[in-house]
């Protein structure tokens, strides 16, 4: 009995270790839909890492008051959905850029660099920034973007 349990305790913590795999395709690329061919292989599958792509397209800053856009290149926790056959994104951790402005032509636009977390499929990205020194402002200033975005997969 001792024998069987330890037997089943190595095999858990076999496929627990080997659940998560870090993907090492491009970014440029779509992510593989994972093979139907065995139980064993979609559950191995399933949940993968991977370096991908974020854009936070609509950004807004609660602190300058301004709207924002942006492009990161982060890390990604991501699973398949098998009903919607697409990968979901659980948690994203990413550096990125910002082009911040008014609606209007100003001498207000800056541009921001940050790392930020993104939540919900990357819907939701919270990004703590650092405003670059421009023409106007001569020393740069913290801020931060709020966004709604999404991961290239």
């Amino acid at each position: 009995m001792k024998k069987l349990i330890f037997f089943c305790a190595i095999l858990f913590c076999t496929f627990s270790l080997s659940a998560q795999v870090t993907l090492k395709s491009s970014p440029f690329k779509h992510l593989p839909i994972p093979q139907k061919s065995g139980l064993l292989k979609s559950v191995l599958s399933n949940s993968v890492t991977a370096y991908r792509f974020v854009l936070p397209f609509a950004g807004y800053s609660p602190i300058t008051k301004q709207i924002s856009t942006g492009l990161g290149y982060g890390w990604n926790k991501l699973h398949f959905v098998d009903s919607t056959s697409t990968w979901y994104t659980d948690v994203s951790i990413f550096g990125a850029i910002f082009v911040n402005g008014d609606l209007t032509p100003s001498p207000y636009n800056f541009t921001s660099v940050g790392v930020g977390i993104g939540v919900l499929n990357n819907l939701v990205m919270i990004v703590p920034a650092y405003n670059l020194p421009t023409s106007q402002f001569k020393s740069g200033s913290f801020d931060l973007k709020i966004s709604f975005g999404l991961t290239f997969k």
